[in-house]
């Protein structure tokens, strides 16, 4: 990247790029989306051997992003934090992703 950055940087050759990937780079449609649901699991566990998991369905990546997204920029124009490094469960709490549409938490069983 050193050797070729300055070739990254010129105006023209960011323009190309950018309408070559717009010309030929297609996410799924909406049905397909729609249809894809994400399934979330995790598991933490403490230093003695207790752990807990958890699992979750949301939507599809994609509209999971922007949902949370625009959820995470709403907060931070409205509250008006502090200048620095926030991660999102700082900002919105740590049931966050169950307030964006689509998601549940699954019980085990």
């Amino acid at each position: 990247m050193n050797v070729f950055g300055f070739i990254l940087r010129s105006p023209h050759v960011k323009t190309w790029l950018i309408k070559r990937v717009e010309k030929t780079v297609k996410g799924p449609d909406a049905a397909t989306r729609d249809a894809s649901p994400t399934w979330l699991w995790g598991e933490a566990k403490d230093p003695s051997g207790r752990s807990k998991e958890i699992r979750i369905v949301s939507l599809n990546g994609y509209s999971l992003t922007v949902f949370s997204s625009l959820a995470i920029v709403e907060r931070l124009i409205a509250n008006g934090f502090a200048p620095g490094c926030w991660t999102p469960a700082t900002i919105m709490g740590e049931d966050f992703i169950f307030n964006l549409p689509g998601t549940t938490k699954l019980e085990k069983g």
